[in-house]
């Protein structure tokens, strides 16, 4: 086996189960730099909330916004605060319209029941929305009022105060599939698909275009979503034809500078070939960090569709290659939410098992050494870890990760971590080797071989493994388990156990 290096999420304890009383589709996920989040979901026809605070705890109970039991195609934006809008359809099919409703950052409503798009025929659906630090907001929906389908959409204050009349986006008879995203500052981009491409505007405020239409990609797609930064920078991602095996689906994306000049080629942000790849979002950070997800259908009868994602830097390179974060049932048409802001852990809402839940995943820096020996060093500064492995340096950013992973082979190992505030989890392997830690919560096993391991400053935690092991705690309240074999246990400064 090959070392590997690699940035990628790892999950932290189980989901949070929203709601777990029925059949229920997740509509959308929305959380804000502070870590405050609110998922949406439809159950018998009616949309429920429910919004929870940084550390998972409930901050409201599931809240029914209806009771009309025809609703569906929920989405959910949040503010800075926690307060949050939620649009949604509802009516008979052929006059579908649609609603909105504010609440506050406790889940009180903040304002009655509004309907959104004004024309008196015709269908409205598919709405989504995007809000502003200053809780200022944009509705965007498809619309058949007009003969054709095209986009509309419509900017409110934030008392959900209509500014300005509705108005067209499109300018085809064969627009479908709109999305919006709007950064804290309010400039927002607008995308959907023709018949024959993907195509976006961008606009500096309520109706305010800036630029001309952005020809995203020039071939049939399907599902367009957006992601913009806080400097205006976006992403568009969307499923195209896979060129390989016909009938399946790849997700392509395209980035692009805040004037709406194309950084780069489209990327294929899926990497499974023989898969089909539908439903994109995106979840992206204030300082640009992106995430791509999306839902992979089912190609054999009675399969489970999964989510799938892949997490980007703010440059547009890859942590990792895609990771499949959930089953979500079998032949079903999921939705799902994503949700990545400035903190360092992304979320993902699906449904499970009748339940509908949120995953959080940490980024990590996981570090697998092959079965020959090795000399590791970890070297933190306040911005970087730098990893030499048997003389190869690597930097790492350090916001890109929260924690760090290395796991030895069977030969013997020196792996040390010096000046890294980062959590590490050190797992020696065979061999004997020598394991340091480093000023973080360390949680290091030496595993076969006889072992030399030293905590180092933080509250760590070591187990010593089979054969004879050398543990020293360093300072801070340690946790040393020698296991078998004669071992020399040293806790030194700190409550040790």
């Amino acid at each position: 086996m090959e070392s590997r290096r690699l940035l990628a999420f790892a999950p932290i304890g189980g989901p949070l189960i929203a709601q777990n009383n029925g059949v229920t589709s997740v509509e959308s996920l929305a959380m804000n730099a502070l870590g405050k989040q609110v998922v949406a979901w439809v159950s018998a026809g009616d949309v429920y909330v429910r919004s929870y605070g940084p550390n998972g705890n409930a901050i409201t109970p599931a809240i029914q916004v209806t009771t009309d039991n025809a609703s569906r195609q929920a989405d959910v934006a949040i503010d800075s605060t926690g307060a949050f809008v939620v649009v949604w359809q509802s009516g008979p099919v052929g006059t579908t319209k649609v609603f909105v409703q504010r609440f506050d950052n406790v889940g009180a409503a903040a304002s009655a029941v509004t309907q959104v798009n004004t024309s008196a025929v015709g269908a409205a659906i598919t709405p989504r929305v995007a809000m502003a630090s200053d809780r200022t907001f944009v509705v965007v929906w498809q619309s058949d009022s007009s003969g054709g389908d095209r986009i509309y959409m419509q900017n409110f204050a934030a008392d959900v105060t209509p500014v300005g009349t509705e108005t067209l986006a499109s300018d085809d008879n064969t627009a479908r599939f709109p999305d919006v995203q709007m950064n804290g500052s309010g400039s927002y981009v607008v995308a959907w698909n023709s018949t024959t491409s993907t195509l976006a505007q961008r606009y500096s405020g309520p109706g305010d275009v800036q630029g001309g239409l952005i020809t995203v990609s020039a071939e049939p797609a399907s599902q367009p979503a957006v992601g913009v930064a806080g400097d205006g920078s976006f992403v568009i991602a969307y499923s195209v034809d896979e060129p390989i095996v016909v009938g399946l689906r790849d997700i392509e994306a395209r980035r692009y500078n805040s004037g709406g000049t194309a950084l780069g080629a489209a990327f294929v942000a899926s990497s499974d070939s023989a898969g089909n790849e539908q439903l994109p979002q995106i979840a992206i950070s204030d300082d640009g960090k992106f995430a791509i997800g999306w839902v992979e259908a089912s190609i054999t009868p009675g399969g489970f569709d999964q989510i799938g994602v892949r997490p980007y830097l703010a440059d547009g390179q890859p942590f990792s290659t895609d990771t499949t974060i959930a089953n979500v049932g079998f032949d079903a048409d999921p939705r799902f939410g994503i949700a990545w802001p400035d903190e360092l852990n992304l979320r993902v809402a699906y449904e499970g098992g009748n339940d509908t839940r949120i995953q959080e995943f940490e980024a990590q820096l996981t570090l697998v050494l092959d079965d020959t020996a090795h000399t590791v060093n970890l070297f933190g500064t306040p911005t970087n870890v730098r990893v030499t492995d048997n003389g190869v340096t690597q930097n790492y950013p350090t916001n890109t990760f929260a924690s760090i992973s290395v796991t030895g082979g069977l030969e013997a190992d020196f792996i040390r971590a010096k000046g890294v505030l980062t959590n590490i989890t050190i797992i020696g392997g065979g061999g004997n080797d020598t394991l340091i830690g480093s000023n973080g919560d360390d949680s290091i096993d030496g595993g076969l071989g006889n072992d030399a391991i030293n905590g180092g400053a933080g509250n760590d935690y070591a187990h010593g493994g089979d054969d004879t092991d050398s543990m020293y705690g360093g300072a801070g309240d340690d946790t040393l388990t020698g296991g078998p074999g004669r071992n020399l246990i040293y806790g030194e400064d700190g409550n040790d156990l």
